[in-house]
């Protein structure tokens, strides 16, 4: 897709996930999405995510999803790969777009799959940058403010469609918008992607340089753990994320003993070093 296309020729699909938390190692539960050209929607997409665990009680008060409603749920690789044909050709729309993609980036690593390269734009930075001075840019405080309502209940779909309204609110408020290039956006609230970017939290100890390079290299680890059921026998994991909770540091990686993924206390590993076929 051109970025030099006029605004009212392209394809747009917001999209907002719910999730199990707040990081970008958390699971999704529910993906929504409305698929639009500006001043005209032409689809909408809603599906629960069977995230493989529970789901914590105080996520559940934020947006009602139990686990019985995703008992019977598709895993995430599968729900976001029909979310890609409903959105094939779109260009992305989020509201704090960065949470978002890097949720999905990570499901997708721990999935072992590709990413897609779509433009994604941001509706907070779009809104900074065409309508300055308002109080919050919160999705529910826009909402208000602009009138459009806030959506009735925390659910990924219709936070998908508060998206899309902030959204096109926001470029038509841009004088002679169906004249602007779509590069207009992109250079005012683009740059976030679906790139897997492993960060090491401040808490890493010294010595587990060899996960963050299995993680740059999607490669394997050999780990000897002081903890667990399978003793201090080395174990061969395939690291998914490294995350700081509860004042621990952890892995999450696939151990290749039962093709389970877990999160290790990286405090409990007594050595660990890359995996050499």
């Amino acid at each position: 897709m051109s970025e030099h296309m006029l605004l009212p020729e392209v394809d747009f699909c917001a999209f907002d996930l719910e999730t199990t938390g707040l990081s970008n190692f958390s699971r999704i539960v529910e993906v929504g999405a409305v698929r639009f050209r500006l001043e005209a929607v032409h689809d909408r997409f809603s599906e629960l995510v069977h995230p493989g665990r529970s789901i914590p009680e105080v996520v559940i008060g934020i947006h009602g999803i139990t686990d019985t409603m995703v008992a019977g749920a598709a895993a995430a690789p599968e729900v976001i790969d029909r979310f890609f044909e409903f959105a094939d050709g779109c260009v992305l729309v989020a509201h704090n777009a960065a949470f978002d993609s890097g949720i999905m980036a990570t499901e997708l690593h721990r999935a072992g799959l590709e990413p897609p390269e779509p433009l994604i734009l941001d509706t907070i930075a779009l809104a900074r940058r065409f309508l300055p001075r308002l109080p919050s840019y919160g999705l529910g405080a826009l909402s208000r403010d602009l009138g459009i309502g806030r959506p009735r209940k925390h659910r990924a779909l219709e936070d998908a469609e508060a998206c899309r309204r902030i959204f096109e609110r926001t470029v038509l408020s841009v004088p002679e918008w169906q004249g602007r290039p779509l590069d207009l956006l992109a250079d005012a609230a683009g740059g976030c992607t679906l790139r897997y970017r492993p960060q090491a939290p401040s808490d890493l100890p010294p010595g587990m340089e060899a996960i963050l390079a299995a993680l740059e290299r999607r490669g394997d680890v050999v780990v000897v753990y002081r903890g667990g059921s399978k003793g201090t026998v080395p174990r061969r994991l395939s690291p998914v994320s490294v995350y700081s909770a509860g004042g621990h540091c952890y892995m999450e990686a696939r151990c290749h003993v039962d093709n389970v993924t877990k999160s290790f206390r990286v405090d409990r590993i007594a050595s660990v070093e890359l995996w050499e076929d």
